[in-house]
Parts: structure tokens; sequence; C-alpha cells
């Protein structure tokens, strides 16, 4: 590998690891709040979490502040033996946890197609997540919800903001598909 690539993959690993300590993701599940879980098809779970201070202006129906973090959580669930997934309650149950989360960082004075930072990688270690193209392939996506500040679960974050109460879902598409 030549020495520049080495010096570049250095580099995008060191800032994506500061970014990691920066944001406070080795400890995510204390210092932000999740408010949605949704199960998809394929047995993936992923746990979404925001910053208190974004659940804030939520509730005050102003837009999500600069510095805000969203967060999401992987798990995988637990096979029933049948080709599906064991369910408790209605909503799958789990097998083991993703060592990588996905993150959306809310910048200062963007527009609002660049107004994220996105992130795929391990919040203890900030090692990149094999195979993720980022930003690339978050933008892409998450540029069609640009009337919900590009979150697709913004609907769900408003009502755990009325309510205090974990939203659940369930989607009928597999990976990223949307639902």
């Amino acid at each position: 590998m030549p020495k520049r690539t080495l010096g570049l993959a250095f580099l995008i690993g060191g800032l994506l690891a500061g970014m990691a300590q920066e944001t406070g993701l080795g400890d995510y599940k204390t210092r932000l709040v999740r408010y949605a879980t949704v199960d998809r098809v394929d047995g993936l779970i992923r746990d979404l979490y925001v910053a208190p201070e974004a659940l804030e202006a939520v509730r005050k129906g102003q837009p999500l502040p600069p510095g805000t973090v969203v967060l999401v959580d992987l798990h995988q669930a637990k096979p029933n033996g049948r080709g599906g997934f064991v369910r408790e309650g209605g909503f799958f149950v789990r097998a083991s946890d993703e060592p990588y989360v996905h993150t959306m960082t809310r910048l200062e004075g963007q527009d609002s197609l660049t107004s994220w930072r996105f992130g795929a990688f391990d919040p203890r270690t900030g090692e990149l997540e094999p195979g993720a193209e980022v930003p690339g392939d978050c933008l892409e996506c998450h540029r069609t919800a640009l009337t919900t500040e590009m979150l697709f679960s913004y609907p769900q974050l408003q009502a755990f903001a009325r309510s205090g109460e974990v939203q659940r879902s369930f989607c009928k598409q597999p990976g990223r598909q949307l639902c």
C-alpha cells in the first residue's frame, strides 16, 4: 500500500476516533435518549437515540440544533429455527449486538443538504465499519427526507417527545430500504 494511501487511512481513522470521543459515543446509552426501536423483516433491530437537547427542541417545535447527535444501534434478532425470529410481546428478541453504530451529527451554519455529518463506526474505538461508504450511502438516502430534518424517524421522534414512550414499529423491508 502506498504511503500516501496508508497515511490517509490513518487520518480518517483518527478523525472518526476523535468524533466518537467528541460526541461522547462511548457511553451513548446514558448520554442519549432512546426514542424508537424498529424491527425489520430480516431480523435486524434498530434502536434509535437522540441528544436530549434535540428532544427538547422537538418538544418546542423548533429545528434540531447544531451539535444534535442521532444514533442507530444495531442488533440481530434471535432465530426461531423455522426461518423467522423469536418474538415476545409482538417484538423480536435480541440475540446479539452489532459492533458498529450509525450516526448523524448536525453541523453549524449549513444548508439542509450539507447540515449533517454521517458516521458508521465502533463507538468505543472509532474503527470504521467495513464496507460502509460514508457519507455517500447515507447522504444519498437521507436527502429524500429533507422535509423531516433528514430523519426518516422524525414522526416517531415527535411521538416520543409528546408521550415519553419509546416508539415501536415493524418494517417489512430488509436491510436499509425505506419502510
